[in-house]
């Protein structure tokens, strides 16, 4: 009897521990899964943030070159071509307010700022899509040029604002603003840089 009493005993004690090292190994598996996650979000919106990287250093240069190229006539409303700036964008070139040919710029912000309106990046046409291949990526990396008229080149000379547009005292000032979707396309990352070219 006492034998048969504590063989139950033996019994139920390794129930007990058969069941706590189930509830552990449980556990961890959550465990696993949680870090498996946090691991993934974060290659996500690592890589989110480098491809957006990539958009905006690609926008600095076509700013560069934009300015190189530079005519009052690709901010008129008539302007047709690949190098014309639009309140709405056009292929990633944005520009509000009004430059003419009396060499006349002013700058008018929108209500709410271009890059955080969601068409932006939706809709085609509007933003630029970059030449570089992000294979993992939901869609390809974006940006827009904002052109915000002229600044001092140095701001000590105090140059004439209406006369001398563009010329050797004025820098051509742009906002970029670079944008991408991570792999999963939960993780969204914009870049922002205020880029001032000057003359040549």
């Amino acid at each position: 009897m006492k034998t048969r009493s504590c063989q139950g005993h033996v019994l139920v004690v390794s129930l007990v521990l058969l069941l706590a090292i189930t509830t552990i190994g449980i556990a961890s598996i959550g465990d696993v899964t949680i870090n498996e996650r946090v691991a993934t979000n974060y290659r996500d919106s690592n890589l989110s943030f480098q491809a957006a990287e990539a958009a905006l250093r690609e926008g600095e240069i076509r700013a560069e070159t934009l300015a190189v190229t530079h005519l009052w006539t690709n901010f008129i409303n008539t302007c047709t071509g690949n190098d014309c700036f639009t309140a709405d964008c056009n292929n990633g070139l944005c520009f509000s307010g009004n430059y003419t040919s009396a060499n006349s710029c002013t700058t008018v912000p929108p209500a709410t700022p271009i890059w955080e309106i969601p068409s932006t990046w939706s809709s085609n046409g509007v933003a630029a899509t970059v030449a570089t291949n992000f294979p993992n990526l939901v869609e390809s990396p974006k940006y827009i040029i904002e052109f915000m008229c002229f600044v001092p080149v140095d701001p000590d000379t105090n140059p004439s604002p209406t006369s001398n547009y563009p010329g050797v005292d004025w820098s051509y000032m742009y906002r970029v603003t670079g944008y991408s979707l991570g792999e999963g396309g939960s993780s969204t990352i914009a870049v922002q840089s205020t880029y001032k070219v000057d003359p040549i």
